[in-house]
Parts: structure tokens; sequence; C-alpha cells
């Protein structure tokens, strides 16, 4: 009876196994050392990903389907948004490696692939992560926006030159100034249902 592969599956085990060799070398990589180190044929990375550029986009929305949902399921659990955001941050920093080595290749196709394409990418990209973490928090996109970028900046700027314990304190002052917006939140829609509540009396 012939092996029924599932490709999807594949496809992302591909990408997983791709991932760390991207993020040490850069996406000047080339295909045939990737698929060495990743022990497939050069013939199997190109049948999935006919060039580094699709490698990389298909490995990022990968990367954020796995934070959308790991996101999701500690929002299912966290009492509040000012909980779940705590978490949030733990989990950003539990991570910090795989997301700056994302953050690191995003800059590498800017710089050798700066096409109307890859821009559309990244705004789909960004966008998607935004939309997410508005809904997760209550808080509008462009204040999710506002917040993964400053949450990239934290781990590019530790991965430059801060100690690990630096991160950390700088990240927890960082989700203190968010959680002053989502306490801001919480009481403005108290406000506003106490209002509703007393026009409707």
């Amino acid at each position: 009876m012939p092996k029924i592969v599932d490709h999807a599956a594949y496809r992302d085990a591909l990408l997983e196994a791709a991932f760390p060799v991207l993020a040490r070398r850069g996406l000047a990589c080339p295909i045939r050392v990737i698929a060495k180190e990743t022990g497939v044929s050069t013939g199997t990375l190109y049948h999935y990903f006919p060039n580094k550029r699709v490698l990389f986009e298909n490995l990022a929305e990968l990367k954020a389907r796995q934070q959308i949902e790991a996101a999701s399921a500690l929002s299912a659990r966290a009492p509040d948004p000012i909980t779940l955001f705590s978490q949030m941050m733990d989990m950003v920093f539990a991570g910090r490696d795989e997301i700056t080595g994302l953050i690191l290749l995003s800059v590498d196709i800017m710089r050798q692939k700066d096409t109307a394409q890859s821009r559309s990418f990244f705004r789909a990209y960004f966008n998607t992560y935004a939309e997410a973490l508005a809904q997760l928090l209550g808080i509008s996109t462009d204040r999710a926006h506002v917040i993964i970028a400053c949450a990239d900046g934290l781990l590019l700027h530790g991965w430059i030159h801060a100690t690990e314990a630096d991160l950390k304190r700088r990240l927890g002052l960082f989700g203190d100034l968010v959680k002053g917006w989502l306490e801001g939140n919480r009481l403005e829609g108290i406000r506003l249902e106490n209002g509703k509540e007393r026009h409707n009396a």
C-alpha cells in the first residue's frame, strides 16, 4: 500500500527544521546548505519552497499561527486582559531567541528583496498579528501595532547588547506601560456601562 503523506504537516516539519539554520546563518545561506543541515535533499526543499523568500514567508506564517494559538490558549484561562498581557510577555521572554531570529530574517528579506510583494506580505503579516492582539486584549489595532513594534524593538535591543536580566526588566517596564492602557480601557468600560445603566434606569 502506498505511503500516505500529510503534505501540510511535512511542510511544517521542514520549516521547523530549517528555522534554526536560517536564524543562525541568515537569508544568505544557500538552499543546499539549508537542505544538508535539515537532513533532506535540495530537491525536496525546492518542491515545497521554490525560493528562500517563499521559505521565509511560510516560516513566518507558521510562527505567527503558533504564537497566536498560544496566546489564545492563555486567553481562555486568564481572568482579565491585564493578567493575559503579563502571561503573554512571559511567553515573549521565553521565546525571545525565536522571535529575534524572525526579526533578523525580516530585515534580511527587506535588505535583499525590498519589493512591492515583500512589503505587501509584511503588511498583511503584521496586520494579522495586530488584529489578533487587539481582539485578545480589547484594544485598537493601532495600539496593538505599537505594542508589537515596541516588543520587537526591545528584543532586538536585547540581542545587540542587553543581558538576560536587563531584557527581562525592560520587558517588565514596557508591560507596566501597556497595563496602564488596559486599566484605562477597563475603567472606561465600567464608566460607559454605568452610564448606560443610569440612562436605562
